[in-house]
């Protein structure tokens, strides 16, 4: 378990109760969803239009959402896709300016449907604030695996280590698995991931194949220290399982073994790693907020070796160094094409105040070049 500071026993079962309680928001009641069975036997937007409606959809106000960044995907067997997102403004009614009755959260819920219209499933709160402290602890939400009726999420508990501010203050502490009914959201546990350390956080980005899930691990940072991944192993969909991890030449279960897949960048190289078909693929934004490219990477084996396929250089909201980019995620689009996707913010908080647009995320198609050849 985790330091009695985060949770004893008896007040996480308490507090659980009570979260799940107050986070049983039906998606079945969210216009996406209703709109969602609505279109269930028409024909779903062509990637190009999906493209076109996340582009315009997450560049403008969606509800009460006014900006946030770092959008994690995890689409759902009903067609539809929940989008988690880290730290957001609300606002009191729709389209408002950031201004001094907006709410500022630590994660977010977006829903898209099969049509790519978007819709915020709370309002008022982060979707996940079970004991949260807003500045000073709070939950994010990483790679994830839908197994039946369950969406199982890697969470890190985060603390804020330095004094109140724009710029980056804080790290994680603990690594959790959160449980959802994906069907309506509800949030049903949330428990200790088997490794809940945070040297690497095992679960930052997560892929699966036939006969196993594996949990691509780094320490979490932008700053000098994140330039390391690791990998670790259960049996497909299983995240509270024990893991193995891989030590260059096997799976074993001591995880003091585990060596670095990849190691790149001066600050930073996260890699999130995903499945194209049969390709393993996985994006990272070069040295986070300090570089100025997006790398894709491909292997032929979940354990690597990686190697650079494409770079892409992603232009900041206002064309100069007042903005900056990060988070570099991706999912298919088409056989051969991605979706593409990195966070956008200013150095200067005021800048996001003055133009929420500047803090939304970005969306492309990326295309693929050939397969490279078994290693």
């Amino acid at each position: 378990m985790p330091p009695a500071e985060a949770f004893d026993r008896r007040r996480f079962l308490r507090l659980a109760a009570g979260a799940a309680a107050a986070l049983a928001v039906s998606f079945d009641n969210v216009p996406s969803i209703q709109a969602s069975a609505r279109h269930a036997l028409r024909r779903l937007k062509s990637p190009t239009d999906r493209l076109l409606a996340l582009q315009s959809g997450f560049g403008s106000p969606i509800d009460q959402w006014q900006a946030g960044d770092i959008p994690h995907s995890y689409s759902l067997p009903n067609g539809t896709t929940i989008w988690m997102l880290n730290d957001s403004f609300l606002s009191v009614t729709p389209n408002d300016p950031i201004g001094s009755t907006s709410t500022f959260v630590r994660n977010t819920a977006i829903l898209e449907n099969r049509q790519s219209q978007l819709s915020l499933v709370e309002s008022g709160h982060s979707y996940l604030d079970e004991g949260e402290r807003l500045l000073d602890r709070w939950w994010w939400f990483h790679g994830g695996h839908v197994q039946g009726q369950l969406l199982h999420i890697v969470t890190t508990e985060m603390l804020r280590k330095e004094p109140l501010g724009w710029a980056i203050n804080f790290e994680p502490t603990t690594t959790w698995i959160t449980t959802l009914q994906w069907r309506t959201g509800r949030i049903l546990k949330m428990q200790p991931a088997p490794n809940n350390g945070v040297s690497p956080v095992y679960g930052f980005s997560v892929a699966s194949d036939h006969e196993w899930t594996y949990l691509y691990g780094n320490n979490h940072l932008y700053g000098r220290g994140t330039t390391e991944n690791r990998v670790a192993r259960v049996p497909r969909g299983r995240l509270l399982a024990t893991p193995t991890y891989w030590d260059g030449e096997a799976w074993t279960a001591d995880a003091n073994a585990a060596i670095s897949i990849l190691t790149h960048g001066t600050f930073a190289c996260r890699l999130y790693v995903f499945r194209h078909g049969n390709r393993w693929l996985a994006t990272a934004k070069d040295d986070e907020f300090y570089g100025d490219e997006i790398l894709l990477f491909e292997a032929s084996q979940p354990t690597g070796p990686w190697r650079i396929i494409q770079r892409f250089a992603p232009p900041t909201k206002t064309g100069d160094t007042q903005t900056c980019t990060y988070d570099a995620m991706a999912c298919t689009l088409t056989p051969g094409s991605l979706l593409l996707w990195w966070s956008n913010n200013a150095y200067d908080e005021q800048l996001v105040r003055a133009e929420p647009a500047i803090y939304r995320p970005s969306f492309t198609q990326l295309t693929l070049p050939a397969p490279v050849a078994k290693l």
